[in-house]
């Protein structure tokens, strides 16, 4: 639900997706490479994002029931990628990811936080920085 909404912000940013590897899913057509989930496939081409939730919290007013998501939005590139490129990238993601506003199917959408693009490196040592992304959603 959430993953869907905010790959859907990333994939329509021409300046980001110009940037990714693409995948083939199941249409049939290569399209930018931004997974709803974490791991990406094995062979899927980088740079790509992934996208997973971490972590849940549910709170609400009387009337109206509503959630904090915890989000992880991962920018993974491949061991010959320039740092600096890759670093790019993850500033853009989250600077279009802060203070955004998501259409999360059945909730208002109440505004995402992200956390500064912090470095990573995976168990294979692909290089890679992780936004943590705090969304707030609430029943109309």
């Amino acid at each position: 639900m959430i993953e869907d909404s905010i790959r859907h912000l990333l994939v329509a940013d021409a300046a980001i997706i110009g940037r990714l590897g693409t995948y083939e899913f199941t249409t049939g057509t290569a399209t930018p490479a931004v997974f709803n989930y974490a791991p990406a496939p094995k062979g899927a081409a980088c740079k790509l994002i992934t996208i997973s939730t971490v972590d849940a919290a549910t709170w609400g007013t009387m009337d109206c029931r509503g959630g904090e998501l915890i989000v992880d939005v991962q920018v993974w590139g491949n061991k010959d990628t320039s740092l600096v490129e890759l670093a790019e990238l993850a500033q853009d993601v989250w600077q279009l990811l802060d203070w955004s506003v998501l259409a999360v199917g059945g909730y208002e959408g109440w505004g995402v936080f992200c956390s500064p693009p912090v470095f990573l490196r995976d168990d294979n040592g692909f290089p890679g920085y992780n936004i943590e992304t705090t969304a707030r959603i609430m029943e109309p």
